[in-house]
């Protein structure tokens, strides 16, 4: 699938034509953009998004936001399984970091990294 380029929630343009992105790379913006999506608030579709309820509680429960992001990651048919998910949390500037291995259907690996909420 080929697809427009988006980054920190900007469309990218290269001497005034959008950027096309398309196989790894576009895998790894859909799943990013689902993962950093509150779900419910894209109005056409109110499943879309990571259910942010375990990360805005307290107390901190590392085991309830490794489940969100892999339940958000796996939306996508074309991801069977995260591994080697790491969660970095900053309780000073309360920011999360994550990366992860993406496993497709085909069995191949895409990185995924720099994800901040």
């Amino acid at each position: 699938m080929r697809t427009i380029k988006v980054t920190n929630g900007d469309i990218v343009i290269n001497n005034g034509d959008f950027v096309m992105i398309d196989e790894d790379e576009e895998l790894a913006q859909s799943v990013r953009m689902n993962i950093e999506a509150a779900q419910g608030e894209w109005f056409l579709d109110l499943n879309y998004g990571m259910d942010r309820e375990s990360i805005e509680t307290k107390p901190y429960n590392e085991e309830a936001v490794q489940l969100a992001i892999i339940e958000a990651a796996t939306a996508d048919e074309r991801i069977q399984s995260v591994e080697d998910l790491v969660l970095t949390p900053d309780f000073m500037t309360r920011r999360l970091s994550v990366s992860m291995r993406l496993i497709k259907q085909t069995g191949e690996e895409v990185a995924l990294e720099g994800i901040e909420f």
